[in-house]
């Protein structure tokens, strides 16, 4: 009994050591050449809030709690950078994704998580 209740033990430590793992795993980072591929032409968005809306020819407009922004974007290394007109200066995040889910992250840190929808 005892034996059995040691494998079983293991096991759910096992699995929940995994389960984590897989967790934190599904969401990749892309490279510039994937960000350029998955954006152009689409919109990120988490629905209500926010959206971004990256156009083929650079530009992006993006819209939060109703305000609209219009900006440029472009791909530095492997982070995707946005500039607006009213900002001082560009901003520039990691993009993962997983499936149709993309995240912005700088430095590994969760900033936003939106749907990519086609225009």
């Amino acid at each position: 009994m005892k034996r059995i209740l040691t494998a079983v033990c293991a096991g759910i430590a096992i699995t929940s050591s995994a389960t984590a793992a897989t967790a934190q795993d599904v969401f990749r980072h892309l490279k510039a050449s994937e960000i350029k591929r998955t954006i152009s032409g689409k919109v990120i968005t988490d629905g209500p809030h926010w959206a971004d809306k990256f156009a083929s020819d650079g530009t992006v407009e993006s819209i939060m709690q109703g305000q609209v922004q219009k900006g440029r974007w472009s791909v530095r290394g492997s982070n995707l950078c946005l500039a607006y007109p009213s900002a001082k200066a560009e901003e520039c995040f990691e993009v993962w994704r997983y499936g149709q889910m993309i995240e912005y992250r700088r430095d590994g840190v969760l900033l936003a998580q939106g749907k990519l929808v086609i225009q």
